[in-house]
């Protein structure tokens, strides 16, 4: 299904307090509206110094379903490790600790912007 988002969460991510001559950890959070009435929220989280980036759909009654991490690598239940740009998905036997490398993701971590338009593309989140 499809869901519809204010585009606020990305955009802030590039802006944001400076302290001396280095950009502070941005979070941000945006409710998600959905056709079914389904209570979602997406977060996304922008480290700049440390070169990470987070966007994360989640169901209020369940956590986190829907995930991309870049900048850290992340370690299966199965144990194999996955790089340091991966996508969480829901399922049954693994909630959302099992990830995969997508294919789908060139935006670079230094361009949130970018980023959050294909998370949102995959997601099949809309902007108003």
């Amino acid at each position: 299904s499809e869901h519809l988002c204010w585009p606020v969460a990305a955009q802030n991510l590039t802006r944001g307090q400076k302290c001396g001559h280095r950009q502070l950890v941005h979070d941000r959070k945006c409710e998600v509206e959905s056709r079914e009435g389904w209570p979602i929220f997406v977060k996304g989280r922008y480290n700049q110094d440390a070169g990470t980036l987070t966007y994360v759909l989640v169901l209020k009654t369940e956590g986190r379903i829907y995930a991309l991490d870049m900048g850290k690598d992340h370690r299966n239940p199965q144990g194999d490790v996955v790089g340091d740009k991966h996508k969480h998905s829901w399922s049954e036997e693994y909630r959302d600790k099992e990830a995969y490398v997508p294919d789908d993701l060139t935006a670079p971590v230094s361009d949130p912007v970018a980023v959050w338009t294909q998370f949102c593309d995959e997601a099949r989140i809309r902007h108003n």
